[in-house]
């Protein structure tokens, strides 16, 4: 009897399990390869809304609420017609200098990428005015604290360049950050940054609502006909 009463026991512990895994994940299925199911997720973005007047004009600066930050040291605000800051362009926000005389820098805060591949980058670049050759907007990134790096495409823009999407791909790592550096010397010149974004890929993660992922390859796990 106490043998019969096991083997019932087990009986049904195993058909309640096999039943509850059929209706909780019944489309898991995992696969191996170079094609994937992945998503493509904004990781970061800074449109500089509602942010008007952040940044230094003339000797004061404020970057109060601001998760981003700036270096003046090299440039030479000397009054408040000088300004490196959040400015409204036409109903836009966006990062501006103006008549700085020197290197202003403008610093995302440390991206975390860990969990993403193909990481990119893009913002928007723009300029106003007669510029020169020595009137620069760089765009650079660090990847894990490494050394600076000039974005692939539009990464050193001087001169009259009107406006341009600055662009860097593939990349892959655990941290990032991005800085923009900009020099014009005249009160009828504006450079001006805009919309800095970095999207990355990611596996899907839910598994059993939605469709089944598929990491390429032919399947290594299966759990549709349990």
């Amino acid at each position: 009897m106490k043998i019969k009463g096991l083997y019932i026991f087990f009986y049904f512990l195993t058909l309640f399990f096999s039943n509850s895994l059929q209706s909780q994940c019944s489309n898991l299925e995992v696969n191996s390869g170079n094609a994937a199911n992945l998503i493509t997720e904004t990781i970061y973005y800074e449109p500089f809304t509602a942010q008007e007047g952040k940044g230094a004009i003339g000797n004061t600066t404020d970057l109060s609420g601001c998760n981003w930050s700036i270096d003046i040291n090299a440039a030479n605000l000397s009054n408040t017609g000088d300004w490196f800051k959040v400015s409204n362009v036409n109903g836009s926000e966006r990062m501006e200098a103006r008549d700085v005389d020197g290197i202003c820098i403008w610093y995302s805060p440390l991206i975390n990428i860990l969990n993403y591949k193909n990481v990119s980058i893009s913002l928007n670049a723009s300029e106003s005015g007669w510029l020169e050759s020595n009137d620069i907007f760089y765009s650079e990134y660090s990847l894990d604290g490494a050394s600076w790096t000039y974005f692939s495409n539009y990464g050193q823009l001087n001169d009259d360049f009107n406006s341009r999407t600055v662009t860097q791909n593939g990349l892959t790592g655990s941290s990032l950050q991005i800085r923009v550096s900009m020099n014009v010397d005249a009160s009828n010149e504006y450079l001006r940054l805009d919309d800095v974004t970095v999207t990355g890929q990611a596996y899907k993660i839910n598994l059993c609502y939605g469709d089944p992922l598929n990491l390429g390859g032919s399947p290594t796990l299966g759990l549709r006909n349990l």
